[in-house]
């Protein structure tokens, strides 16, 4: 699958969790999704930089878009983990390790702000968590969505690889 074919397929299946989905559909679509966030990022910096415009609106815009973008991301990294045999589920859990780190993140600040100087262990356990969490939850995402494909067809459909006659 070439780098267009798989945006478009991205794109065409940005809702549909069902289904499979082959290594290089879901890789050049994440590489197309990081690429488009970068430079939109760049053309907020630019516009505000050059004409002090991209506070406000434009920046609750740009921030919408990338959320928006999120979605077909989950969708076809659910499809991949489908295509390995997986529950798509597991695509979850990084979205989950983002909020939990900055809750961990708190709890040790305000930990290193008390004057209980026994809490001082605990600080450094939710600090460094607040850390790892979402390093080891992104990094387990990355080994499931790159594992091969079960050939043939599984219970989530045939393999999106195997040309059927």
């Amino acid at each position: 699958m070439t780098f267009v074919e798989a945006v478009r397929t991205g794109l065409g299946k940005a809702v549909t969790f069902s289904g499979r989905a082959s290594r290089p559909e879901f890789w050049w679509f994440a590489l197309a999704w990081i690429v488009f966030l970068v430079l939109l990022d760049r053309l907020r910096l630019t516009l505000q930089m050059s004409f002090n415009i991209g506070g406000g609106y434009y920046a609750l815009l740009v921030e919408l878009a990338s959320l928006l973008l999120q979605v077909p991301l989950l969708a076809a990294g659910w499809r991949r983990l489908h295509d390995t045999g997986l529950p798509g589920w597991p695509m979850l859990v990084p979205f989950a390790a983002l909020p939990l780190a900055f809750i961990l993140f708190f709890v040790a600040w305000g930990i290193a702000d008390s004057e209980r100087p026994d809490l001082g262990f605990v600080g450094t356990v939710a600090a460094t968590s607040s850390i790892l969490l979402p390093i080891f939850a992104f990094a387990g995402a990355v080994f499931l969505l790159s594992r091969p494909s079960n050939p043939g067809p599984n219970k989530y459909g045939p393999n999106p690889c195997e040309v059927t006659p």
